[in-house]
Order: C-alpha cells, then structure tokens, then sequence
C-alpha cells in the first residue's frame, strides 16, 4: 500500500531502494532483546572476521592453483575443447571451483591425465581436493 501511495507522489525509484535498504537497522533494536538473543547477536558479528579469513585463504589457495592448471594445461586440450578446461584463468579458475566443490571432479582427473602432462594430473587435481576438504571440513568443527 505503501509502495503504492509512493509511486502517485511521485518520488523516484532510487530512493525507494535507499528507504528499503535501511530496514536492516532492524537488527539494532533486536540487539537490546533479552540476554539470549543479545548473546547469539554477538557471537555472530564476532565470527563474521573469522569467517572472512578463510574465504580469503580459500580464494587465495584457489587462485594459486588456478595459475598452476593455467600453466601447466593450459593448452593441451585436443578438440573439442570440453566445458572445463583449463586454457584461461576464468575457466580454470571455475574448473578447479567445480573440484572444490566435489562435483564430477573424477572426470576432470582422467580428462587431464590424457593430455601429455597427464602425469602431474594426479598430484596437481588430488592435492588440490584433499587439501580443500580438509579446510572445509575444519570450518565445521
């Protein structure tokens, strides 16, 4: 209803969305609730630093290795060339997130072993798995 009589008076968009992004200072009236409520509220904007560290050692471990499948092979692909493939930094970069994330990252293994630096595929793409599980898996401890 609102949005409606806002619209008639004529005031720009612009400021509709500046009006709607300061609902988030919602959040800081919830901050003088009961004990408990305080409590979770802090404990969650002081893990927020921790949880940035490590998406940036994560992004920062995933761009190295995305330089290294760069180099390495980076045009050793035959045609034609697969969806993940490693012949710039945006496609390895997206081919080594789809092995962080475990999804179909055998393939890829077998796919690089056939090219004719298939012998570092297995110490290039299985360190890069087992070391990204492992940090994953300690965020959750």
């Amino acid at each position: 209803v609102i949005s409606v009589i806002v619209e008639l008076s004529g005031v720009s968009k612009a400021l509709l969305k500046a009006l709607r992004a300061l609902r988030i200072t919602r959040l800081l009236r919830l901050s003088t609730s009961p004990a408990g409520l305080r409590k979770l509220l802090d404990t969650t904007f002081a893990s927020t630093m921790a949880i940035f560290n490590v998406t940036v050692f994560m992004l920062l471990f995933l761009v190295c290795y995305t330089l290294m499948g760069v180099q390495v092979y980076g045009d050793n692909y035959g045609e034609p060339l697969p969806r993940t493939n490693f012949q710039n930094f945006r496609l390895s970069m997206m081919t080594f997130f789809q092995i962080l994330t475990g999804d179909n990252w055998d393939s890829i293994l077998y796919r690089t072993m056939d090219s004719p630096d298939g012998w570092s595929a297995p110490i290039i793409i299985i360190t890069f798995f087992v070391i990204s599980r492992y940090i994953l898996l300690n965020l959750f401890v």
